[in-house]
């Protein structure tokens, strides 16, 4: 099984359920009409411009798939009185037009880059205060640069991820062609042509079929226009005008912009990508609570700005990053106005330990083109050091105001995880970072596409090793990799294997390797089931399992496991697709396995979270880590007693904590406690003479109370009647 075969198979396939509406051809001329006639819909259908296409044709006219990793943006939080919403909206009838034109995805499955797009040119004309905007930002950048599956589907989270990280520029720098184009087509100026936004929010994850959901929409709706995803239904396509609810049967899911609302009637208007053929003008409305609209419902935000002031925004390394090598750290900074449009002809500098790092918008330094405001640097493994590091960014231009960001981070090695994105296409980070950040695991990663080879030294170093080899293997697997796990099991490392189509790439050049290390006696390959289900009793999976909600996941590998191993996880026949050995940690086994034939990312974010604490809780259940000074210890059978933790966190092995002031606790295991280590001199000490940083630890005026129990917290010498 191959990437793209699955892919065919999910677009023909998956998306479509037998059809049931209809003896005759329903894609016919007329067939939609006969249909609504009989069923006597109160909306209008006939011959549009998608009408007459086949089923396949239809199909590409979709393309919205639902987010396999959302929930880490902020959540929207409603601003107004729910009695003071206007009964009507349109956002092109609101105080002016503010809403682009209609655009025609054509044949390619693109839905998601035109609605996540739209809504963002909406939010800066709002913000610009552009009447009937000629803005016009490129799909294409989206489909061809940042997208994973391009006009095989996507979501639209992904495009105002785009926009917040690095912008979208304009239409004519990469003009829209509904093809899988390569991404050097963008123009060369590419990120002087951008706007960004300053974050997003969600505002519904599910579909709106309550008051309360209804509520929701029509609350963000008074910021602006929304991205929105809604179940396609075969009718839709002859959709002429009225107020849509559907009727047929099921095509898939498409995601579009929703401008505005209708409570007295109960609808919502939308602005399609079909082309201004279609529908009402290119637009539709459709009856609250109609086919499942509200899933993946969007807010972008815009930065407030006066694109008078510079500003920083670094790409790599992040800001809080965690470095874990020794060796030159190569950066990428971005210099912006603060309405966050590239600016040309800026210079940058960095300043650590009272040495200059020098940074280079030429084109020559990994900086992407020359003069772009995209500025490339090193900073040198000399002045690497163990523990907190912070480097401070300038930002000068001749016509903008002066901008300083400091970059905080820490250097810690080795860290408590390795992980080895061992995948061409899916990297691991992307899915499987933020959680682990969430379970508090500090962790290094090794991308074998960029590095090229395996982490032969860096692997026995590493307290646990997370090898991610993504839905297909980015490579074929050589003697010397098999060495290399081998050698770090050998010295009874602990390893987790999420690897669809592993096997199929290792077992049969070297199954001896698989059957000794990895526990698989046998396996079969492409077996199509779309459940996992977790084990019943088994402290790893009880309790877990679903459908797996991704791309081509749906076809699992299905193992026998090795009379030491047990299983862990069923496909939805009932069959083995995990494992994990020993299956009882009792001292006598060599190291510790966990093994899955499927691609956990395809499941919930709860699931994914739950697992992976787990199987970490089992990796370290007998070792107390507290590598990064938070206070938390690995382990059941461990004590929270700061000195037993600190006898196990060796900080020869494991440098880099930091200590806490006001826990009671010895952080980074140095044998001082709160303020009696110098590492807090001065913490909770007045750090302003001004009245607006109140804090319980600090008090800038001697005659205010500061009380944490009553209301005064503001400096301002006024009790608001507390008595205080």
């Amino acid at each position: 099984m191959r990437r793209f075969l699955l892919l065919s198979l999910l677009i023909l396939v998956g998306t479509a359920w037998p059809l049931s509406f209809a003896a005759a051809d329903p894609s016919a001329p007329g067939g939609g009409q006969d249909l609504l006639a009989a069923q006597g819909t109160g909306w209008i259908a006939g011959h549009t411009s998608v009408s007459d296409l086949s089923y396949e044709e239809k199909l590409n006219r979709l393309g919205w798939i639902p987010n396999p990793k959302p929930g880490f943006a902020p959540y929207f939080v409603p601003k107004r009185d729910p009695k003071t919403l206007p009964t009507k909206l349109d956002w092109r009838d609101n105080g002016g037009d503010f809403v682009t034109g209609v655009r025609d995805q054509e044949d390619c499955g693109s839905c998601y880059a035109f609605a996540g797009v739209g809504a963002v040119e909406s939010a800066w004309a709002i913000a610009l205060g552009m009447d009937n905007p000629t803005l016009d930002l490129s799909e294409q950048f989206i489909v061809s640069c940042e997208s994973l599956l391009g006009c095989s589907g996507g979501w639209s989270e992904d495009v105002l991820l785009t926009a917040k990280a690095i912008g979208i520029p304009d239409e004519w720098c990469m003009d829209y062609s509904a093809y899988d184009e390569d991404c050097d087509r963008k123009c060369d100026d590419w990120a002087l042509r951008t706007l960004a936004l300053e974050d997003y929010q969600i505002v519904l994850e599910d579909p709106a079929d309550t008051e309360e959901e209804y509520l929701q929409i029509m609350q963000a709706l008074q910021e602006g226009p929304v991205s929105v995803s809604f179940d396609v239904h075969e009718d839709f396509f002859y959709y002429e005008g009225g107020i849509y609810s559907q009727s047929g049967a099921y095509m898939g899911g498409h995601a579009v912009v929703l401008v505005g609302y209708d409570a007295d009637a109960r609808y919502w208007i939308c602005k399609n990508s079909w082309g201004s053929g279609w529908g009402e003008s290119g637009y539709f409305r459709i009856r609250w609570g109609s086919s499942n609209l509200g899933d993946e419902t969007l807010l972008p935000i815009t930065p407030e700005c006066t694109n008078e002031k510079l500003a920083i925004r670094p790409m790599l390394p992040a800001q809080n990053f965690i470095r874990y090598s020794l060796l030159d750290m190569p950066m990428k900074v971005r210099v912006t106005s603060d309405c966050l449009r590239g600016v040309a002809g800026a210079l940058l500098s960095a300043e650590v330990l009272g040495v200059s790092i020098p940074f280079y918008d030429d084109g020559l330094h990994d900086d992407e083109a020359a003069n772009d405001g995209i500025f490339g640097g090193t900073f040198p493994a000399s002045l690497l050091q163990r523990g907190p590091i912070e480097i401070v960014l300038e930002a000068t231009h001749p016509l903008y105001e002066s901008a300083e960001f400091t970059l905080n981070g820490h250097l810690k090695y080795p860290a408590d995880l390795l992980i080895v994105s061992d995948d061409g296409d899916f990297n691991a980070i992307d899915t499987y970072g933020p959680i682990f950040d969430v379970l508090g695991i500090d962790y290094d990663v090794w991308d074998t596409t960029e590095q090229r080879r395996w982490p032969l030294e860096d692997m026995l170093d590493a307290p646990a090793v997370f090898w991610f080899t993504g839905p297909s293997l980015s490579n074929f697997f050589r003697e010397t990799e098999s060495a290399a796990i081998s050698e770090y099991l050998d010295a009874g490392g602990n390893l987790l294997i999420i690897g669809q189509d592993l096997l199929q790439n290792i077992y049969d050049l070297q199954w001896q390797f698989t059957r000794n290390y990895i526990k698989v006696a046998r396996y079969w390959n492409d077996t199509q089931y779309e459940n996992v289900g977790g084990i019943a009793g088994d402290f790893l999976t009880d309790g877990l399992g679903g459908e797996l909600n991704m791309p081509f996941t749906n076809w699992v590998d299905t193992i026998k496991p090795m009379d030491e191993a047990v299983e862990t996880w069923l496909n939805g026949n009932g069959k083995i697709t995990g494992l994990r050995y020993p299956p009882e940690y009792d001292g006598v086994a060599d190291y510790r396995l966990v093994f899955s034939g499927f691609p956990l990312e395809a499941l919930p974010v709860d699931q994914m979270t739950t697992y992976l604490q787990r199987v970490m809780d089992w990796f370290y259940h007998d070792v107390c880590y507290d590598t990064d000074g938070d206070g938390f210890f690995w382990g059941g059978s461990c004590s929270p007693d700061e000195v037993l933790d600190c006898e196990n966190d060796d900080p020869n092995s494991y440098p880099g904590g930091t200590e806490i002031c006001d826990d009671g606790n010895d952080n980074d295991c140095n044998g001082l406690t709160d303020l009696d280590d110098p590492a807090c001199e001065g913490w909770g000490e007045d750090d302003d003479t001004t009245d607006d940083d109140d804090d319980a630890a600090d008090d800038d005026d001697a005659t205010d109370d500061d009380d944490q129990s009553n209301t005064d917290d503001d400096d301002d010498d006024n009790d608001d009647g507390c008595g205080c």
